[in-house]
């Protein structure tokens, strides 16, 4: 299996660089293909790869341009005609692929899952850059462009940490600690620096079941989480009648205070929430695994509440 990275982030944000860095530093012992999504029909930024690792790297880095703007869309041709040069190579130790900054991720990564099998690949966590000043700026935090950005990573790098102010640090620490769900790894760097160990993070396929956490919370409250493999599928419309029911009612005799889920259902992936008795949802690029946290008013059975949600499958 070929481990397989996408790197993603906004325009602008040190994607190029850092995939730059990552070859110069591994030049001497894989063979790295690099999937370029470059917005423009140019291909600019292939040619400033190509122009900066060095000819150490180049001799054993194999770039292909696919230009559109969006893999997932206009360019998903390229990427499976790309897909097959590659798997054709007689040695290949690693496949990494730049979307751009206009890229729908979610759109990629299921695009990458159905080719995983055909072409030997693994996929890996996927890597976000971002920038703690962004986060000074009107609206990042509820703009679309961004959170779906944040919501497909698995994996969050803060880069141009040097160019940030303390508080502008802290800030970013502060945002990304309330994360749902945590990140697998949260990272802070310059100049695009992505340390290997990032790398060498894998999906933990295991279901987490039975999560409970009662530190923090009021004296009697009983928060909890499960998951499911993100293969399951759940019906949209009974996981919202369900959640409908016990805004209005609880469930065992006690109040769902706060519940957030993430669930692939037959209308895409989803976000659920019930919050002052409300319930909300909306889309999202999260394709990790299915999974729900929640804070009840007082004891819930962990394995009731997987089973009340297993009645909601998609037939």
């Amino acid at each position: 299996m070929i481990p397989t990275h996408l790197i993603c982030g906004p325009l602008g944000i040190g994607k190029t660089t850092a995939i730059i860095d990552y070859l110069r530093r591994h030049a001497a012992d894989q063979f790295t293909a690099v999937l370029v999504n470059d917005f423009g029909p140019v291909g600019l930024d292939a040619a400033i790869m190509e122009a900066d690792i060095g000819s150490a790297a180049r001799d054993r880095t194999s770039i292909h341009m696919l230009p559109g703007g969006c893999v997932c869309c206009t360019a998903a041709a390229g990427l499976i005609g790309a897909m097959e040069q590659l798997s054709a190579m007689p040695r290949l130790d690693r496949i990494i692929i730049e979307p751009s900054g206009l890229a729908l991720v979610g759109g990629m990564i299921d695009l990458v899952l159905d080719l995983a099998e055909k072409h030997r690949l693994e996929l890996r966590p996927v890597i976000a850059l971002v920038e703690p000043r962004l986060l000074d700026r009107a609206g990042f935090h509820k703009a679309p462009y961004y959170v779906r950005i944040v919501e497909a990573a698995d994996v969050l790098v803060a880069n141009r940490c040097d160019l940030a102010t303390a508080v502008q640090i802290d800030a970013f620490d502060q945002w990304a600690a309330d994360l749902f769900p945590p990140k697998l790894r949260i990272v802070k760097t310059t100049r695009g620096h992505i340390p290997d160990e990032v790398f060498d993070l894998r999906y933990d396929h295991q279901p987490r079941r039975g999560d409970v956490r009662r530190a923090g919370h009021s004296a009697g409250e009983q928060a909890g989480g499960t998951s499911w493999p993100a293969d399951v599928c759940f019906s949209a419309d009974a996981v919202l009648d369900l959640l409908g029911e016990w805004s209005r009612s609880g469930f065992g005799g006690n109040d769902i205070l706060r519940l957030k889920s993430l669930l692939h259902t037959n209308d895409g992936w989803q976000l659920f929430e019930i919050a002052q008795r409300e319930v909300h949802h909306r889309s999202t690029d999260y394709r990790r695994d299915n999974r729900i946290d929640w804070i009840a008013s007082g004891p819930v059975l962990d394995e009731v509440i997987r089973g009340q949600f297993e009645r909601c499958f998609w037939k």
